[in-house]
């Protein structure tokens, strides 16, 4: 029997980090290994099953550092630019799907530079409906 994948969620307590939180709580196939946030969030100590409503799952919201990310094999990023720039020396080639837009070029720079470590799915927009729409218009557009 293959293991839980071990995910870790950056920008653990916005809008999608909870979204995320909650699925992968109901997927059987996925272990929270990581709920993370930025230092100044007063949800750090906060068990991320109870902070999404559905009670302990033992997983605390922690901050943005150093070792955060040890036990995970995939990390989902939903945060800023800036935490994504803190958490890209810190993944140590761990897998690494973010969402983050916004970014300037110096971090998108590093995180070109991050594919030469771990693998990396960046998308501007995850949304089906808008993803359809894109590759039509360049189906059009030919």
């Amino acid at each position: 029997m293959t293991p839980p994948l071990a995910i870790g969620i950056l920008g653990a307590t916005g809008r999608v980090g909870r979204l995320l939180i909650e699925r992968c709580l109901h997927d059987p196939d996925i272990r929270l290994a990581a709920a993370v946030t930025r230092s100044s969030s007063s949800s750090i100590g906060t068990d991320a099953g109870t902070l999404v409503g559905l009670g302990a799952c033992g997983t605390t919201v922690t901050a943005l550092e150093s070792g955060c990310f040890d036990p995970c094999d995939v990390v989902i990023d939903f945060s800023l630019p800036e935490g994504l720039a803190q958490a890209l020396p810190i993944l140590n080639g761990c897998a690494l799907v973010t969402g983050t837009t916004g970014l300037s070029d110096d971090i998108s720079s590093q995180l070109q530079a991050y594919t030469r470590k771990g693998p990396v799915l960046a998308a501007a927009n995850f949304s089906t409906g808008l993803n359809v729409l894109l590759s039509l218009v360049a189906q059009a557009a030919k």
